[in-house]
C-alpha cells in the first residue's frame, strides 16, 4: 500500500462486512485497487477475517483492516493474520497515535511483538524490515478531539494516513449521521482535514456515500476512498428492481425471468409467524388475497430463479 501511495496511486477502496470469504473473493475479483475488511461494525471476528484475508489475496489485491479498536492485541492480531494496512477508528490525539502506530511496527520503530504466522517470505527474519516499511497505518479522524489536535496527530512519526468517518464526525459536530457528508459544518471539517494532511505530507483517505462522492473526492486531492460497503451496495443494486416490481402486494411477474412461474412462495409475518402459502396458479392473484388479510405496508420481490419460482415478502 505505502509503495502504491510512493508511486503516486489513488486508490478505490472496497469496505467489506459480510463475514464470507466468497463474498469477500467476488468484492476483490471487481475493479478495486484495495480492499478493507470491516472487524468494527462489519458482523466479523478474527478467524473469518482470516479466511477473507487469504480470500482478496489470491486476486492480487493489498487487503486491510479496521480493527475494532485502538488496541495492541487486535492490531497484531490482524497483522500476524496477514493484512498489509490497518484502519484504527477514533484516533483523537497524540498519545493515541503513537499507541497505534508502536503496534503496527516492530522494534526500534514500534513494539509490535515477533511471532507472523501468515508470511510471504521463506526466510521469516525479513519480514521484519518489510513489514515496518509496507505496513500501512491509517488513523480515522471521527471526532472534534481529533480535529482540534490534528496538527499532533498528523506529525507522529510512522503514521503512513488519515482516514475520515463523515459519519462519527457529523454526530460529534452535532450533526445527523451521513455518508454523502453534506452538512456545512462537516464539509468544512473534511476539508481542514486534507488541507492539514497535505502540509504534513500524510496520505489523506475518506469514506464515501457514492461512486459519484468517491471521484469528486478523489479530485480534489484524496488519495483513498472508499465506496459505501458491500452490503449497502447489494441493497442499493437492488432497490430500482423492488420499486419497479413491488406496490402493495401486487407481482408484476411477466417481467420476471420466468415469463409464468410454477410456484410461488408468499411469506406473511403475523404477530412474529410467518405464514407460507404455495399457489400452482397465477401468483399475483395469490398475493392479491394474502395482501388483502395482513393489509402490507409494501412488499420487496425477489426474482424468479432458475426453477420459476418467485418469492414475495409481505411485510407489516
Amino acid at each position: 500500500m505505502n509503495k502504491f501511495w510512493a508511486d503516486g496511486g489513488s486508490a478505490i477502496n472496497a469496505w467489506l462486512a459480510i463475514n464470507s470469504p466468497v463474498s469477500a473473493e467476488a468484492m476483490a475479483k471487481a475493479d478495486w485497487n484495495t480492499v478493507t475488511i470491516d472487524c468494527q461494525h462489519g458482523m466479523i471476528d478474527l478467524c473469518q477475517a482470516m479466511t477473507m484475508i487469504q480470500a482478496v489475496a489470491a486476486t492480487g489485491k493489498v487487503t486491510m483492516c479496521r480493527i475494532p479498536w485502538n488496541d495492541p492485541t487486535w492490531i497484531m492480531k490482524f497483522l500476524d493474520a496477514g493484512a498489509l494496512g490497518i484502519v484504527c477508528p477514533m484516533v483523537n490525539n497524540r498519545p493515541e497515535t503513537e499507541a497505534f502506530v508502536g503496534a503496527c511496527r516492530y522494534a526500534p520503530q514500534g513494539n509490535r511483538s515477533w511471532g507472523p504466522v501468515r508470511i510471504p517470505f521463506a526466510n521469516p527474519p525479513e519480514y521484519k524490515d518489510w513489514a515496518n516499511e509496507n505496513i500501512a497505518t491509517l488513523a480515522m479522524i471521527e471526532t472534534q478531539e481529533a480535529l482540534d489536535n490534528l496538527d499532533d496527530i498528523l506529525s507522529t512519526p510512522g503514521l503512513d494516513a488519515i482516514y475520515v468517518g463523515p459519519s462519527d464526525l457529523a454526530i460529534s459536530l452535532g450533526e445527523l449521521p451521513d455518508a454523502m457528508a453534506r452538512a456545512p459544518k462537516v464539509q468544512a471539517a473534511i476539508e481542514q482535514v486534507l488541507d492539514k494532511a497535505l502540509k504534513h505530507d500524510v496520505i489523506p483517505a475518506i469514506h464515501t456515500g457514492s461512486g459519484e462522492m468517491a471521484k469528486e473526492y478523489l479530485g480534489k486531492g484524496w488519495r483513498l476512498t472508499t465506496i459505501q460497503n458491500d452490503i449497502c451496495l447489494m441493497l442499493r443494486a437492488r432497490l430500482p428492481h423492488w420499486r419497479r416490481h413491488a406496490a402493495e402486494g401486487r407481482l408484476r411477474y411477466s417481467d420476471c425471468a420466468a415469463a409464468r412461474p410454477r410456484v410461488a412462495f408468499v411469506h406473511v409475518p403475523l404477530d412474529s409467524l410467518f405464514r407460507t402459502a404455495d399457489f400452482s396458479r397465477d401468483p399475483s392473484a395469490a398475493a392479491g388475497e394474502l395482501a388483502d388479510q395482513s393489509k402490507p405496508q409494501r412488499a420487496l420481490l425477489d426474482h424468479a430463479d432458475e426453477c420459476g419460482r418467485v418469492r414475495l415478502w409481505l411485510v407489516r
